[in-house]
């Protein structure tokens, strides 16, 4: 009899637990789903069943912790530690819980805590090495990191977070071999392939870099920062048009309302030669920024190209009158004055422009206007500047010949 009594009991019992890990079972495919409240609820029922169920309260705490309830996830997190001081997933999502909220130094006690019992947890090492950087302790996140690299572990986040470490202490080097060890192993990694071309663009390897900003676009149109970098670096190249392409998407996709990426793109259009767009997107810095003093020289170099000096020469004071410093706008005017071959006010110009902004171009028709004025000598040094500073037009190399003999 007493045996029978026994089999029931554990029979009973056994078939209770049975019962009872088939609906914590489904707690955690509902918190899986995401389904955090109906989590919640499932997991109340298993701890009514079962006060001392730990794993029930660290589910039912995550889900807490997904609906914004943060004092029960605490509470939770603490009654399931209580039940079980060495359940390492409590532990764990107690310091990603501290992580989220900013809790840095309690997140990284939680995570140390689990590297001290398991120094392979991986995500611990991750989480403890992000919070060390929320911290600027950057050495120790990089000492995380390499930790995990030397575990062999073959993990491309680790390599990634140290080459952005790398990369914020300009060691261009180790950043770009970090990133290459990161998409070795995630091929499809956009965010490598940026960092990785911010890296050889630092280098001067436009080739690579342009080559890593098509990788990111070709895997998505989601990154808004490489649109710019590869627009700059398309402007930078000559390629105006592919540049006015990348500026565009940043404009009307990504809906960036700011004058200095609409005045870029102006200029990718009035150096593309497409004057007409050149002028309405000038016009539409200025709705922005109505003091743009670039975006006023930008119209008036339109009418220059046009042939209308006449209508430049207004906008050109104007911008001088929002920057008295602006270079480009004197050597314009000086430019205007010279083919009315007015030289003495040309020279006027041309001294401001070089003041402000030494051009090579500034140089030569400076020299060419003492040359006008019977400067020779002066003439003579300012030609031989401009072709110190690379200016190749208005066969420099005869006339500084001619002037300097």
């Amino acid at each position: 009899m007493k045996f029978l009594i026994l089999f029931f009991s554990i029979f009973f019992t056994f078939t209770a637990f049975s019962q009872i890990s088939k609906t914590y079972d489904s707690g955690v495919a509902l918190f899986n789903d995401g389904d955090f409240k109906g989590a919640k609820i499932v997991m109340t029922r298993v701890i009514k069943q079962s006060p001392y169920y730990f794993e029930a309260y660290t589910y039912r705490a995550r889900a807490f912790q997904e609906l914004g309830i943060i004092d029960s996830a605490k509470i939770d997190f603490a009654i399931a530690l209580e039940k079980n001081p060495d359940y390492l997933p409590a532990i764990f999502y107690r310091g990603v819980l501290h992580f989220d909220l900013k809790e840095y130094q309690d997140a990284i006690s939680d995570f140390s805590i689990i590297l001290a019992k398991r120094p392979t947890f991986i995500e611990a090492i991750i989480f403890r090495g992000r919070a060390f950087e929320a911290t600027d302790k950057n050495e120790n996140a990089i000492n995380d990191y390499t930790s995990a690299i030397n575990l062999k572990l073959n993990n491309y986040e680790v390599y990634f977070r140290r080459g952005m470490l790398y990369e914020k202490q300009n060691m261009v080097k180790s950043a770009i071999w970090d990133y290459e060890k990161c998409l070795e192993i995630k091929k499809d990694f956009a965010e490598g392939y940026l960092h990785r071309g911010r890296m050889y663009l630092n280098r001067e390897m436009v080739k690579e870099a342009l080559a890593d900003f098509d990788k990111v676009i070709s895997l998505t149109d989601t990154i808004k920062d490489v649109y710019e970098y590869r627009g700059d670096l398309n402007y930078k190249n000559g390629n105006y048009k592919s540049a006015a392409e990348d500026y565009s998407i940043l404009i009307e996709k990504f809906r960036i309302k700011d004058a200095g990426l609409y005045y870029k793109r102006a200029d990718a259009y009035y150096l593309d030669s497409n004057y007409t767009e050149a002028n309405r997107e000038y016009a539409r810095v200025l709705e922005v920024k109505p003091r743009y003093d670039k975006a006023v020289v930008g119209q008036a170099k339109v009418f220059l190209q046009k042939g209308k000096p006449s209508s430049a020469l207004p906008l050109l004071r104007k911008a001088l009158a929002f920057n008295p410093s602006n270079g480009e706008a004197y050597f314009l005017e000086g430019k205007i004055f010279f083919d009315l071959k007015k030289y003495t006010e040309a020279l006027e110009y041309f001294n401001s422009a070089i003041k402000y902004e030494p051009r090579a171009a500034a140089f030569f028709y400076r020299g060419s206007c003492k040359f006008e004025s019977g400067d020779k000598y002066g003439a003579c040094l300012d030609l031989q500047q401009a072709l110190k500073m690379g200016y190749k037009e208005n066969d420099v190399e005869e006339a500084t010949k001619r002037v300097c003999n």
